[in-house]
């Protein structure tokens, strides 16, 4: 019996290690298809940190040198939760409105969706000689979500309390850890040992996957009635969810520090145009205060359907950039002929 309880404890330690759930994400990854480069190691403050698990994928090879390759990452945190915890998460947004609830008229709190999120999208080297958002527009503009739900805060519930600061650890680890990511791809693409001229986009994506249970509130919340009634009446259970958190001052500061280094770099190589230059701090001037602004949060058991919605997604927005791109080459050749002198 002793024996027994010792190996269920020794079970126990390694699944709360998480490194049975990074090796299973891990592999779900590589079966959709995904390149899987290991944990992504990242310095803030002087101290190393590191995400679990960079997947990548190349949705869209191109032979066509006007129509870039397309990459997508994610950079995958990984939190193994024993099955009483839970993770409760309030909406992005919310409105007072009047509800019957038992035949009595209640003042309520409604989620609203939000329909769409700043993403972290850069395209390599510069469009030329067009402007970034008359060639790329959907890379800052928003994207649908679909049918996700977005909210702002969570908690970790579990039978004997709660725990405020486990999301939040989950949700720093990989805010700094995409913003490094970033900036890291633009300094390799310009100067680092495999730099080219080929065209590419690549998308980075912070998801963090779970074993919790996730949880968002119903059509309404109100605290006497959620003191009266039981949880499942306010909650019901999802199998993703986007937080959104807002950007911590911490956050942009180290964006910008980045940012800086990146354009040192830059300047100081004799293979970088002033053209390339003048690019990166167009496109890289408002990342610190606006982006990474959203998270992917996965419940485990749902991994593969979620990554499979979040790919359609942006390969939907790539058809119709492929779409614009390709009206804009047409138009271009129809000018170039209408100037042509005719000949006599």
């Amino acid at each position: 019996m002793a024996m027994e309880n010792s190996i269920n404890d020794l079970k126990r330690y390694i699944l709360l290690s998480g490194i049975p759930l990074e090796f299973s994400v891990s592999k779900k990854f590589q079966e959709m298809g995904f390149l899987d480069l290991g944990e992504y190691h990242y310095e803030r403050d002087g101290k190393s940190f590191s995400i679990d698990i960079l997947a990548r994928e190349a949705l869209h090879n191109s032979d066509d040198k006007k129509i870039p390759s397309l990459y997508i990452d994610f950079l995958v945190e990984c939190k193994y939760k024993e099955k009483n915890h839970k993770w409760f998460f309030i909406p992005f947004e919310a409105k007072a409105h009047k509800i019957e609830i038992d035949g009595k008229i209640k003042r309520a709190m409604s989620s609203t969706r939000s329909s769409s999120w700043y993403h972290n999208v850069i395209e390599l080297p510069p469009p030329t000689p067009k402007k970034w958002e008359e060639n790329f527009g959907w890379s800052i503009e928003d994207i649908r979500l679909g049918d996700l739900e977005t909210c702002n805060k969570g908690v970790e519930v579990y039978k004997n309390g709660c725990n405020p600061a486990s999301i939040q650890e989950a949700v720093s680890q990989v805010l700094f850890g995409t913003s490094h990511a970033f900036f890291e791809i633009i300094s390799e693409k310009f100067i680092g040992e495999f730099s080219s001229r080929d065209k590419e986009i690549f998308i980075k994506i912070p998801i963090i996957v779970t074993t919790a249970e996730l949880f968002i509130p119903k059509k309404y919340i109100d605290l006497d009635d959620f003191i009266k009634y039981k949880p499942d009446k306010f909650f019901k259970k999802v199998g993703a969810l986007v937080l959104e958190p807002g950007i911590p001052l911490s956050l942009k500061k180290y964006s910008r520090s980045l940012r800086e280094i990146l354009l040192n770099q830059l300047r100081n190589s004799e293979s970088v145009s002033e053209e390339d230059i003048k690019y990166v701090e167009e496109i890289t001037e408002y990342f610190p205060d606006m982006r990474p602004n959203c998270i992917f949060i996965i419940n485990y058991d749902t991994i593969e359907e979620e990554i499979e919605k979040i790919k359609k997604i942006y390969l939907e927005e790539f058809e119709r950039y492929k779409s614009i791109q390709k009206k804009t080459l047409e138009m271009e050749k129809i000018q170039k002929r209408a100037k042509r002198p005719v000949k006599k």
